[in-house]
């Protein structure tokens, strides 16, 4: 589980362009021998239109587990992010801004316990834990500044 974001209209484009191939893809490698080199060669294949089709210029994810950034911000896809959503899911460029002024301002909270003890367990040191969360942070900083330069919206499920 996971907040989805997706620009609207450029996924939409995307769908159109990829969706077919992928599926295609999909029934290719699903009538292969499961394990066999056929199929292994038939998930890459799968995976190469996934990643076109999901691409970080249409969408972005954040999961609901101790790698979500808005909770390295303190903050809620909740509680924080739905008031930036209309009643149809959507975001305009002008509230893609005001979240992105409030991404662009919250300080990384890392030594929170729930954090620190995740990411000890997986082995990860705490420059290692800023180093992730700032990269995905400018992840999310530019999939919105997109939406605000482009006058797209963005379609949320959070």
């Amino acid at each position: 589980m996971g907040a989805d974001l997706y620009m609207n209209k450029s996924f939409k484009e995307n769908e159109l362009k990829y969706k077919p191939q992928l599926d295609k893809k999909i029934e290719e490698r699903d009538a292969l021998p499961k394990g066999s080199d056929e199929a292994n060669k038939a998930q890459e294949k799968v995976g190469e239109l996934f990643n076109k089709l999901y691409n970080s210029e249409v969408y972005y994810r954040d999961s609901y587990n101790h790698g979500s950034l808005l909770w390295a911000l303190g903050l809620s896809w909740w509680d924080d992010v739905t008031k930036y959503i209309d009643d149809e899911g959507d975001m305009s460029p002008e509230k893609a801004q005001e979240f992105l002024d409030v991404i662009e301002g919250a300080d990384l909270e890392i030594g929170k316990e729930f954090l620190k003890k995740s990411y000890e367990d997986e082995g990860w040191t705490h420059d290692e834990c800023v180093e992730y969360f700032e990269k995905r942070r400018e992840e999310l900083i530019s999939f919105l500044q997109k939406s605000v330069d482009t006058k797209e919206s963005i379609g949320c499920s959070v």
